[in-house]
């Protein structure tokens, strides 16, 4: 699923994003490198499917919302950082191999803040 997913991405580029979201399994277990390699793939689209990835912030789904966190670490703008910080009282617990105990998206959308902090030059709290 995740090389098959990553190879439509790189193919069908910012068209088949939202369909892409649609068709990931929602009773999975996800494990980071996957997602990671999704958030990278997203990444290297041009135009960036920005808007799309901006709407799976808000999504029912905790995956979509740690790939748009991961995202928006690599893409992001200082809007989309206040964003991030707002999802990272997100309470929803990832699921799937290697994540550690009791990890939640907030958590991860909290690491991608401070890493696109970081990468914009922006204060990072301590």
């Amino acid at each position: 699923r995740w090389r098959a997913g990553e190879l439509v991405l790189a193919i069908g580029g910012a068209v088949v994003v939202p369909d892409f979201f649609a068709r990931l399994p929602s009773g999975a277990d996800y494990p980071p490198e996957e997602l990671e390699g999704y958030a990278t793939r997203l990444s290297q689209i041009a135009p960036a499917p920005t808007d799309t990835m901006r709407n799976q912030l808000g999504s029912p789904n905790w995956y979509a919302r740690v790939i748009a966190a991961r995202f928006f670490e690599r893409k992001g703008t200082a809007d989309d950082v206040k964003r991030l910080d707002a999802l990272s009282a997100d309470k929803a617990p990832v699921k799937g191999p290697r994540w550690g105990k009791s990890k939640t998206v907030g958590e991860v959308a909290s690491e991608a803040a401070t890493s696109a902090k970081q990468r914009l030059g922006l204060p990072v709290a301590k």
